[in-house]
């Protein structure tokens, strides 16, 4: 008994020795032993909610992909395109006409005889680019001996100024007429040109064509009447004569169908920039036999000056024709605001001037313009196919509505892009997101310029368009202006 007794006290003895020997680090480390799987646990959250999905991302970046292509995201297109500044003048070159500068800053030319067999339009909102753009070409247009008639309906304050001084560096005649009244010069509208020519005009501002009404019949009447006196050779028909010769109809029908007219032909001859003194005048005809630069200032307000101004754009079309055998210089017509001048001799020149050595260069805000003429007689769709169909070199800029980015959308034609379709991503149990090791890609269709491009372009960029060359943007900027121009 005494040895149980002996050998179980040591036992016990022994017992709470080894659990002191165990407990005494404990109790110095029991902290650690808390911290230690706590800050374990975090680590793990931490690498698989946040570091697991980094890791992915950046695995993702530099593996080797095979090429794919990006769809347009007009985010990108704001940020990317920019504006250049630089002057045109740096890029004039013979024989070849420049246009802008690409996006990586090299020049746009096109050959000379390729420029003159093409007529050209312009489309931008307003304070866009379609000035510049007027600036550039006329100026290379006159370094290059051309006849220049620039007609400008809301009064530039700089290309009538370019031009004086780039025809007076080589020494060319420069013309300014202002029908307005505010500043120099004055026109016979119905004086000079052939009957037939004179007639025209004349039927064609005073709104004489006939509309499938009951006003046709006096409309008739009213073209008969003016044919009698277009036809007298011994007067002269300025509009001091007309309106003169219009009172005196002694006929009652006659005198009736021509009621309206008397009280615009009275209208017309009250306004001074149109009626010169006998023998004086600006001469269209002249001027374009003499190569003359011309800029020509009219208004979109005044209906009178709206009138006389598409006038004077008919008879300087009529005279290109005429004078075709006689001169030996390309003739450009530069057409500003185009909507609030067109009319049907214009649409048909469109189609025919290119032959008689001349073309003609318009310039609007939209396509929508065009739908809506100043003219109410005229189709305003047929005047939209029209110009798009016989202006093949086109510039557009941007600020444009909708549906004059969709057409150049459309125009610009399409290209096989390789986008990614999707890429798949795993979550985990912490809910942390990764990239999966597969991506599907798939062939998609874009335009070479898509609508995002054409919505987002700033002022002074453009899409340029060139028959059978790939649509491109294009930056144009001011001709710098002299500090004294000889002649002012």
């Amino acid at each position: 008994m005494f040895f149980v007794i002996l050998f179980g006290t040591i036992i016990l003895t022994s017992l709470n020795d080894g659990i002191e020997l165990v407990l005494k680090p404990l109790k110095d480390w029991y902290l650690w032993l808390i911290i230690i799987p706590l800050l374990c646990f975090c680590f793990r959250v931490y690498f698989s909610r946040y570091l697991v999905p980094s890791i992915s991302k950046w695995f993702k970046s530099k593996r080797i992909n095979q090429s794919s292509d990006k769809m347009s995201d007009i985010r990108d297109e704001i940020k990317n395109i920019q504006a250049l500044s630089y002057n045109p003048q740096d890029y004039f070159i013979d024989n070849q006409v420049f246009c802008g500068l690409d996006k990586k800053k090299e020049p746009l030319y096109i050959p000379l005889k390729e420029w003159e067999e093409i007529n050209k339009t312009v489309v931008g909102a307003t304070r866009f680019g379609k000035g510049i753009t007027f600036q550039i070409w006329i100026a290379q247009a006159i370094r290059r001996g051309e006849c220049v008639f620039y007609v400008d309906p809301k009064g530039d304050k700089f290309i009538p100024k370019i031009m004086k001084a780039e025809a007076h560096k080589i020494g060319r005649r420069f013309v300014s007429l202002d029908l307005t009244g505010e500043g120099t010069g004055k026109w016979h509208p119905f004086k000079d040109g052939s009957i037939r020519d004179k007639k025209s005009r004349f039927e064609t501002v005073m709104g004489l064509a006939d509309k499938g009404t009951d006003a046709d019949h006096y409309k008739a009447l009213a073209r008969d009447v003016m044919l009698d006196i277009f036809s007298q050779e011994d007067k002269k028909t300025t509009l001091e004569n007309l309106y003169a010769q219009i009172k005196n109809i002694s006929d009652p029908d006659k005198e009736k169908a021509a009621s309206t007219l008397k009280s615009k032909l009275r209208e017309w001859h009250l306004h001074a920039p149109l009626n010169p003194k006998t023998g004086k005048g600006f001469n269209v005809e002249n001027s374009i036999l003499n190569n003359a630069v011309v800029y020509i200032k009219g208004s979109m307000d005044d209906a009178i000056v709206r009138d006389a101004t598409k006038a004077i754009i008919i008879e300087i079309l009529q005279q290109i024709k005429s004078s075709n055998d006689q001169r030996k210089t390309h003739v450009s017509l530069y057409i500003d605001e185009l909507r609030f001048l067109i009319s049907k001799p214009i649409v048909d020149a469109l189609a025919t001037i290119l032959g008689f050595n001349a073309d003609i260069v318009t310039a609007y805000q939209s396509f929508g313009d065009l739908r809506t003429p100043d003219d109410r007689s005229l189709d305003g769709r047929a005047i939209e196919q029209a110009v798009k169909t016989n202006s093949q070199i086109k510039l557009i800029f941007g600020g444009t509505d909708k549906d004059t980015a969709e057409y150049v959308a459309e125009l610009s034609g399409t290209l096989q892009k390789s986008i990614i379709k999707f890429e798949r991503t795993e979550i985990n149990a912490l809910g942390a997101e990764t990239w999966s090791s597969g991506r599907t890609m798939s062939d998609e269709e874009e335009a070479v310029i898509s609508e995002n491009t054409v919505l987002s372009l700033p002022s002074q960029v453009a899409v340029f368009f060139r028959p059978q060359h790939i649509a491109k943007i294009t930056h144009v900027s001011f001709i710098p202006l002299e500090t004294k121009i000889p002649g002012t």
